[in-house]
């Protein structure tokens, strides 16, 4: 598991890009492993889909979303990014998401 999730940070910013978001749903959907450093990746890379891959990040990753949230724009891709930064937030599930999604 570590190699395959040093293979997916290697590779989120190449052209091996969709295997290694494969692998990275993979890793998040069917183990617990601690797939945090992926999750560092995604965000650098302004990849939020799909939201299970930031299931229990933390609130650290969490205050960065929310805060990507407010820097989204009106356009039809911005929507469809903030829809999945929503998502990803509702799988992280920490109290600071938890009170932005009350207010």
């Amino acid at each position: 598991i570590k190699r395959l999730i040093q293979y997916v940070i290697n590779n989120m910013q190449s052209d091996a890009q969709e295997i290694a978001m494969d692998i990275a749903r993979e890793i998040a959907a069917f183990t617990d492993a601690d797939i945090v450093k992926i999750v560092r990746t995604c965000l650098d890379i302004h990849e939020y889909y799909p939201g299970y891959l930031f299931r229990g990040a933390g609130a650290d990753i969490a205050s960065a979303l929310i805060a990507r949230i407010y820097c989204n724009t009106s356009n039809q891709d911005s929507r469809l990014e903030l829809n999945h930064i929503l998502e990803s937030l509702a799988w992280v599930g920490t109290d600071n998401v938890i009170s932005q999604f009350k207010q």
